[in-house]
């Protein structure tokens, strides 16, 4: 049985609103004719979605590596047309990092057990009096790894290769939960700038999206073409007697290497977007960078650990 197609262009098919153009006003609906079904109608509509696609995503992507802050300020102004929207950038970074950190095998995104033990809050020096909450979070998870251990009749050896292969699989999806944890933290620390928490979900989503894409072309250059870019400034700032001044500033020379790509960029994208006063949002974006850093490494993964050993199955 064949089907008949409405070839009337005067009524909506959609909403039964009058066409006024080739569009409908009411809900866009576009004005519909027997040629939208050819090969060569259908091939053209295919082609032109992937090119437009591609357009708008590599023009969103140089933004986002060489000018922060540009896609927030075009976004929270009205000017998205142009550009892909935030969650679409940050789904396609997701993507690449999945397919890097699968290819090479290597993320500092995937805990393993036991990683509960750093990054605790008692490892900066002004919070050093909260070691013994640090002790009991640790000890909390351990506890709950035996328990998962017990359930699933595991031993040592299968319990620790079995906790690795989900969460390596989990961390790819749940690095979402980053994004509430960054836009408070950073909706905090810029509270006069933003108008509304929305636009820190913004700010935030654009740059975990260059996180993750940097994360990606430095893993590859240090994993997969063997050379050491941070090197020169390990010896700088932690083999030298500048490392007495670098101490102060930095835990240690993981923290350092993130937020020598982090202070910049989120610098550079509140002075772009909102253009404080420099010395002040200097400080601030320290700050907020230490806290991102700590809310990563010794929060999230933490919380990844937790969730990983509830979900967990024998592989």
């Amino acid at each position: 049985m064949r089907y008949t197609v409405n070839t009337d262009a005067g009524e909506c098919p959609s909403c039964g609103a009058a066409f006024q153009g080739k569009y409908c006003r009411n809900c866009g609906e576009k004005v519909f004719h027997p040629s939208d079904l050819g090969l060569k109608k259908f091939t053209s509509q295919t082609v032109d979605i992937f090119t437009h696609f591609d357009s708008k995503f590599l023009r969103s992507l140089k933004y986002l590596m060489l000018k922060p802050g540009f896609l927030v300020k075009a976004y929270i102004t009205g000017n998205r047309v142009k550009y892909a929207k935030p969650m679409q950038v940050f789904v396609l970074a997701n993507v690449l990092f999945y397919f890097v950190t699968h290819i090479l095998g290597i993320t500092d995104y995937s805990p393993n057990f036991g990683d509960h033990y750093y990054f605790g809050l008692s490892g900066y020096w002004i919070f050093q009096w909260t070691e013994g909450f640090d002790n009991y979070i640790a000890s909390a998870i351990d506890q709950l790894g035996a328990w998962k251990q017990h359930q699933l009749h595991l031993s040592d050896k299968q319990f620790y290769y079995t906790f690795f292969e989900n969460s390596w699989i989990y961390s790819k999806t749940f690095i979402i939960l980053l994004i509430p944890l960054f836009s408070v933290a950073t909706w905090v620390a810029y509270i006069r700038r933003f108008k509304y928490f929305g636009e820190a979900v913004i700010f935030v989503v654009y740059f975990l999206s260059f996180q993750l894409i940097t994360f990606c072309v430095i893993t590859l250059i240090l994993n997969g073409f063997n050379v050491n870019i941070y090197q020169p400034f390990n010896w700088l700032f932690f083999k030298t007697p500048v490392y007495h001044v670098t101490n102060i500033f930095f835990n240690n020379s993981f923290e350092f290497q993130n937020l020598l790509l982090w202070f910049p960029y989120l610098y550079f994208a509140i002075q772009r977007v909102y253009k404080g006063h420099p010395l002040l949002t200097v400080i601030i974006t320290f700050l907020l960078s230490k806290v991102l850093f700590f809310l990563t490494f010794g929060v999230y993964k933490k919380l990844l650990i937790v969730l990983t050993i509830l979900l967990m199955h024998h592989v």
